[in-house]
């Protein structure tokens, strides 16, 4: 039986002939930006398992995943949710026994203010979901990323990181220097 989180719709193409042909690609957050990414994987011969909170956003995806000739696999589930991560892993698992490319693209910005300003609640929502998740996703398909014969993880992160910028998670420098 087919876990909660793992409500699957499967297109049965014919896989696409190219230099990931019979790989297993699992990409969360593949509604918003990862859609491109699942996409080019499939394009690319890999059969992509596709996360996010919403099936509407996936199945958008599923649809552009299939006109081009490639096949996915739907999983709409709350990643913050651990225990729904795991059962994911346990149905990747059963079915294809093994995981060959592990993308780690779902995340949040928040609110875009001084770091005063963020309420403790919104700043865990942010940390679950860019922080744990990624751990647990990580944890949970480990063995399966090891099963395979190279399996890679890739994670996704923001320019931010490497510009910050002002209220994006931190507080903005002082305009003038303060001196006794």
């Amino acid at each position: 039986m087919t876990p909660a989180c793992c409500r699957i719709s499967y297109h049965d193409a014919k896989p696409l002939n190219g230099p990931l042909s019979g790989k297993l690609a699992l990409v969360t957050g593949a509604s918003g930006i990862g859609a491109a990414t699942a996409l080019c994987l499939a394009q690319a011969g890999a059969h992509v398992v596709l996360t996010a909170r919403t099936e509407g956003g996936l199945a958008e995806v599923d649809d552009r995943i299939h006109t081009a000739g490639g096949t996915a696999t739907l999983a709409p589930f709350d990643l913050t949710d651990g225990e729904a991560v795991d059962r994911l892993a346990d149905a990747i698992g059963q079915r294809w026994g093994r995981l060959d490319i592990l993308v780690l693209n779902a995340a949040m910005l928040g609110a875009l203010s001084p770091v005063a300003h963020v309420a403790p609640k919104d700043f865990d929502k942010i940390m679950a979901l860019n922080l744990t998740a990624g751990f647990r996703v990580l944890r949970a398909c480990d063995p399966l990323l090891r099963l395979a014969p190279t399996g890679r993880v890739l994670a996704l992160t923001t320019s931010v990181a490497r510009s910050p910028r002002a209220y994006w998670g931190r507080t903005p420098p002082p305009r003038r220097r303060w001196r006794p």
